[in-house]
């Protein structure tokens, strides 16, 4: 029997402040909840979208091909990234181009 992610579970809604929180220090800017929900239909129907585990035993709708959750890249115009060590535009990184471009165009002109 597959276990269902609770998604208002304590550690879960601890990681995601935590890690939104870091990524707005970082320099970081958000996008509204509606653009990040969105986001997250998009990623909904992609064939690379699955569980990921962003830490040691948690489990959480995500990417498969960048690793990220889409509770949190999801909410990121901008982020911190270690590998770049510097802000980032926070792109869907689908092989065939970034999904997310038609909903970011929307969403930039409001």
């Amino acid at each position: 029997m597959k276990k269902e992610l609770n998604l208002k579970s304590v550690q879960t809604q601890k990681y995601i402040q935590a890690w939104l929180a870091a990524m707005i220090r970082a320099g970081g800017q958000t996008t509204t909840d509606q653009h990040a929900q969105a986001r997250i239909a998009v990623c909904e129907v992609c064939q690379h979208y699955s569980q990921v585990q962003p830490i040691p035993g948690l489990k959480m709708p995500g990417c498969l091909i960048c690793g990220c959750p889409s509770l949190t890249k999801a909410h990121m115009k901008t982020y911190f990234s270690i590998g770049k060590m510097g802000l980032k535009v926070s792109e869907c990184p689908h092989p065939h181009g970034n999904k997310w471009q038609a909903v970011d165009e929307i969403f930039s002109n409001n």
